[in-house]
């Protein structure tokens, strides 16, 4: 039996080597060993495939450990981002959390405020339905002053127009009386009457000459029912040295003496008063006997009329 010639194959040891001596060896072999040769080219043949099967698998396999390393590399890249990602996430996981609680308590706040705003703003509402009712009052007050307002200063018109008639007649009636002046006091027409009275037997009592001026004065005034009269009386500074305990009582009786005249004359006596004033209200100087003369005096205060 003719043994194959087989190349050496680069890589793999002895066997092809011991193939190669037995070839040399020739034909002159006894057939006693062909069989045990064959046997051994067998094992040979068997051992060449192993190995060049091996040779395969050891390749193959040192390409699929560095496949599997480098696969192994990029998963613990993956693993090493991954992982950084998931700091990360949770780290943002955390904040996220923080800001939720931030803004809990911001909308817990911004709920008491918005309670607090709608309070202020039923109060304010509230506050405001009141005000305008008190405008309303305060608006019918004021129609109502400046109404009362406008009526008064209108009588306050008639009325000085009702003395300036008055005034017109009393100077009319009575100019060609001597001792007889008109003058103002406030919202009263005065009628001053100097030289009418006289003290006899330590009374006061008109003077005949002065009958005259106060009947003209009676009648005047009896034209004009609805204004009232207020006498006063004045004297000097000279002490009374007759029946009077002093100027004021002696002031106070020469206002009566001509209040009971105009009421004897036919004037109404629940429109007069009488008043004494004593020394205190002088027209002139009390130092010379005419300015004393002038302050011996009876006024007839027309007061305005006064309307309900």
């Amino acid at each position: 039996m003719v043994i194959p010639h087989f190349r050496v194959v680069k890589g793999c040891r002895g066997s092809i080597h011991r193939t190669q001596k037995r070839e040399a060896r020739g034909q002159g072999m006894k057939i006693s060993f062909h069989k045990h040769v064959l046997v051994q080219d067998l094992v040979s043949l068997f051992l060449i495939s192993l190995l060049l099967s091996g040779c395969a698998t050891i390749r193959e396999f040192t390409a699929e450990s560095e496949r599997e390393q480098g696969e192994k590399d990029r998963l613990e890249e993956t693993v090493k981002e991954l992982e950084l990602k998931e700091a990360k996430f949770l780290k943002e996981n955390q904040n996220l959390k923080l800001e939720v609680e931030r803004l809990k308590e911001n909308e817990s706040t911004l709920h008491t405020e918005m309670q607090k705003l709608r309070d202020e703003k039923i109060e304010l509402e509230q506050k405001l339905v009141s005000s305008r009712k008190h405008q309303r009052r305060l608006e019918a007050q004021l129609a109502e002053a400046d109404k009362r307002l406008a009526q008064l200063i209108e009588e306050r018109k008639e009325g000085f127009a009702e003395l300036d008639k008055v005034k017109r007649e009393l100077s009319s009636g009575l100019e060609k009386y001597s001792g007889v002046s008109f003058g103002e006091r406030g919202d009263a027409v005065a009628i001053i009457l100097e030289n009418v009275l006289t003290l006899k037997s330590g009374k006061v009592s008109i003077r005949e000459g002065a009958l005259p001026v106060l009947g003209e004065l009676a009648r005047i005034l009896k034209n004009f029912p609805a204004n009232r009269l207020e006498i006063t009386g004045h004297t000097d500074d000279i002490p009374i040295k007759l029946s009077y305990p002093g100027n004021w009582e002696l002031s106070a009786a020469r206002a009566l003496a001509i209040l009971h005249y105009l009421e004897d004359a036919g004037i109404d006596p629940a429109r007069m008063s009488a008043v004494g004033h004593g020394e205190y209200t002088p027209r002139a100087t009390n130092t010379t006997a005419e300015g004393r003369a002038k302050n011996r005096r009876v006024e007839i205060l027309v007061l305005k009329t006064a309307k309900e």
